[in-house]
């Protein structure tokens, strides 16, 4: 006698699965003429290896890299095929193969079926066991608690978290190393909103346009970026390499300043923006929170700087003052603040009142005045000079008139003190007054963009976004870039979704000053698939009690149907280690019976299994 579980689950792709399980009670076939399985009595089936599609695996691709943000640990791993629909290359809704997660280095590695697959997108998310150590030596804000998170702390991660890569050109390949960054999350995202999607010259030409607003060497998004905070563990780094882990970093270095409070809003913000324009601005010249090329500049280079006390690698310490250097050269050439700290000194003005004065000394000598009355005029001279300086006016005009009534007349002398006026010309304030006046056009910031969903048919889909800003917003949903009629709230709803609804939605918000569009999120709905899994023990026994070895168990027999009182459908299972079996494509509103048996090395089968039953109505 042998014991059975019968688990049944109800399931769509992504969707989550029920289980129920009870007791099925067995006999192992008995050296007796019990009954005889033969082969028109059975269905044969193969077990072939398969896909979440149900075909049989021809290719795999071993897909290896890390996720460094600074290290990514247990974040969630998916791998997306990039497909084609009429032009369009979008993000699969479906990932390939099953999802893995990174280890506590923010490696993995992940295997997928890669049949006919050109493009991948590799997706990091987040959940509540994924944590990211700060790489920040200045530290990463505040935790959820209100503590300060320090360099080499871990902290969790908001579930709305994502970084993706992309990779065009697999037909040839049969294993892949990717690296996912905020870097390639940029590029993917620009790539994305272009005209005709992810194609493989998009894909080229984001990356590459991400190293040149960056300032990174060509390639530099291919490279390894190293764990910033285990600098001592590495034999030796190219400055290539640490430029774009120091780079990586200045995105969570942001989470310090004011304008930030996590860093997925960070990059998300970054993503948007970069995927609207190809590059991020120099500076933020508006209201509107903006990730900035000053700013992340800024940061890398007090990155670079304090990493270098972190560690006792000559050779790192080389190349992180070879990266402070040039991020620090970089921010003096986007940021305006730099250029207005460095004003001319007040000396120079000093210096052109003294060449007036002197100019009036030659004057004299042009008028007829003999050496000694020059010499007097010029030592009275030096004395107005020193005069001028010590702003005393007064004084200078006294002084040049008591000594003649030929010499220019003293208010010129003074007036160069008065026009300077150095506190009047830069007129920071009034600049700044004339910004708010003006108040450059203020883009609707989406603090939350849809996200993509799988549904079964008839079920309830809810697509929302959140958007901050001021006056009337406007909203319109689109489908595959049309326009949906009367789609024009905040939420999307669908009350009972068909499979004509599949496709890649988002929404354009606009208010008095500008439109913004969401990032886009793909709707796939599917059939429900109602399946049923077998699982039991070998037994060990047989009908009479006597001892039963595993090398005399040839299989199983499972029958089935929707009658308990005739099973006609049968499977046969001719491997005597097997313990499980799926039934799968089971038909809703329907109850449906199994029982099982043994079946010898002699073609005997034992007695079934009492019946149980599972309803799917």
């Amino acid at each position: 006698m042998f014991l059975n579980t019968f688990a049944f689950r109800l399931y769509s792709k992504n969707v989550g699965i029920v289980a129920l399980s009870s007791v099925l009670a067995a006999c192992g076939g008995s050296a007796g003429n019990d009954g005889v399985a033969t082969q028109s009595s059975v269905t044969q089936i193969s077990s072939p290896n398969v896909n979440s599609g149900g075909a049989p695996i021809e290719k795999q691709l071993s897909i290896q890299g890390g996720a460094i943000k600074g290290v990514i640990e247990k974040g969630i791993v998916r791998v997306f095929a990039v497909e084609s629909e009429a032009g369009f290359y979008r993000k699969a809704g479906l990932p390939l193969g099953d999802a893995g997660r990174t280890d506590e280095n923010g490696q993995f590695n992940i295997s997928i079926p890669a049949e006919s697959v050109d493009a991948v997108i590799v997706e990091i998310t987040a959940d509540t066991n994924t944590r990211m150590t700060c790489d920040v030596v200045d530290g990463c804000g505040k935790d959820s608690s209100g503590s300060s998170i320090a360099f080499g702390d871990k902290f969790s991660l908001n579930e709305n978290f994502i970084l993706e890569a992309a990779y065009a050109g697999l037909q040839d390949k049969q294993a892949l190393t990717l690296y996912v960054t905020p870097l390639t999350h940029l590029a993917v995202s620009y790539a994305a909103a272009q005209p005709d999607g992810l194609n493989s010259d998009n894909i080229a030409a984001a990356y590459s346009l991400v190293e040149q607003n960056l300032n990174l060497t060509d390639g530099s998004l291919q490279l390894p970026p190293p764990d910033l905070t285990r600098l001592d563990t590495y034999q030796s780094l190219t400055g290539d390499e640490l430029q774009y882990a120091v780079m990586s970093a200045s995105f969570l270095a942001l989470v310090n300043m004011p304008d930030w409070s996590s860093i997925d809003e960070v990059i998300g913000s970054a993503a948007t923006r970069f995927s609207l324009s190809g590059k991020l601005p120099n500076e933020n010249g508006g209201v509107v929170s903006e990730v900035t090329l000053d700013d992340l500049f800024f940061q890398a280079s007090d990155i670079a700087s304090d990493l270098q006390a972190r560690t006792d690698n000559e050779q790192v310490i080389v190349e992180l003052v070879s990266v402070e250097s040039s991020t620090e050269m970089y921010y003096q050439e986007v940021s305006s603040l730099y250029v207005d700290e460095v004003q001319p000194p007040l000396v120079s003005e000093t210096v052109n009142q003294a060449e007036v004065v002197t100019e009036s000394a030659g004057q004299v000598e042009d008028s007829g005045l003999d050496t000694t009355e020059n010499n007097s005029l010029a030592s009275e001279t030096e004395v107005v000079s020193s005069v001028v300086v010590s702003d005393d006016t007064n004084t200078v005009a006294e002084t040049v008139a008591a000594e003649s009534s030929s010499v220019a007349e003293p208010e010129q002398v003074a007036e160069p003190e008065q026009v300077a006026e150095p506190e009047q010309v830069a007129e920071p304030e009034q600049v700044a007054e004339t910004e708010q006046v003006v108040e450059p056009v203020q883009i609707l910031t989406i603090t939350s963009h849809p996200g993509s969903v799988v549904a079964s048919v008839n079920d309830s889909v809810t697509l929302e976004v959140t958007v901050e800003g001021e006056g009337a917003i406007l909203y319109q949903w689109r489908k595959d870039g049309q326009n949906i009629e009367g789609a024009n709230q905040r939420t999307l709803l669908i009350a009972q979704a068909q499979t004509t609804d599949d496709g890649i939605y988002d929404v354009v918000v606009t208010n008095a000053v500008g439109t913004v569009p969401s990032m886009s999120a793909t709707l796939t709905v599917e059939e429900s698939v109602l399946a049923a899994q077998l699982n039991w023990t070998i037994p060990e026994k047989r009908q009479d009690g006597s001892d039963l070895s595993i090398s005399e168990i040839a299989g199983y027999v499972v029958a089935y149907g929707t009658n308990p009182d005739e099973l006609a459908s049968q499977v046969m299972i001719n491997d005597a280690e097997t313990t499980g079996y799926a039934f799968d494509n089971l038909q809703p509103s329907t109850t449906y019976y199994f029982k099982i048996a043994t079946i010898d090395i002699n073609g005997l089968q034992g007695a079934f299994s009492g019946v149980v039953e599972k309803s799917f109505m």
